[in-house]
């Protein structure tokens, strides 16, 4: 949900807060990192209400966006999944702040190695939606197969 300019802004975690200053600034850095376009997640929540064959495509566009927005892409360029993130000019301190915004986004907490160790979108999908957030990319239907 946008914040109303009139109000304070939320924190990722939903605090509101009264904020002035350099402070403001980084709360507004912060949320805006998590203000995406209606099609996309912010949250873990928002991934469980995302139609089950639908989710991983939700979920490679929150780490797609993050990613274009620590290389100061826009949302319209194009970047492709096996696009490894080091020879795109992403460094290890703008690797960390996705990992921060992943952690509050999907309601966990990732190592930073992982995300070295899966250097592009698409293993980095993988490996979130495989490990880290599995209960999520369950099929609902399963059960009802056996």
């Amino acid at each position: 949900m946008p914040h109303n300019a009139a109000s304070p802004p939320f924190t990722p975690g939903g605090l509101r807060l009264g904020v002035s200053g350099t402070c403001q600034r980084q709360v507004s850095l912060a949320w805006s990192h998590l203000v995406m376009a209606d099609q996309r997640i912010t949250e873990i929540s928002d991934l469980l209400e995302t139609p089950f064959y639908d989710r991983r495509e939700a979920l490679e566009e929150l780490v797609t966006h993050e990613l274009k927005s620590a290389l100061l892409m826009e949302d319209d360029e194009y970047l492709a999944p096996d696009s490894v993130f080091f020879e795109l000019g992403l460094t290890s301190l703008q690797l960390s702040e996705i990992k921060y915004t992943l952690d509050k986004a999907l309601g966990c907490e990732l190592e930073v190695g992982q995300l070295f160790n899966r250097p592009t979108v698409e293993q980095l999908v993988s490996y979130l939606s495989e490990h880290v957030i599995a209960e999520a990319f369950a099929d609902p239907d399963a059960d009802l197969h056996r």
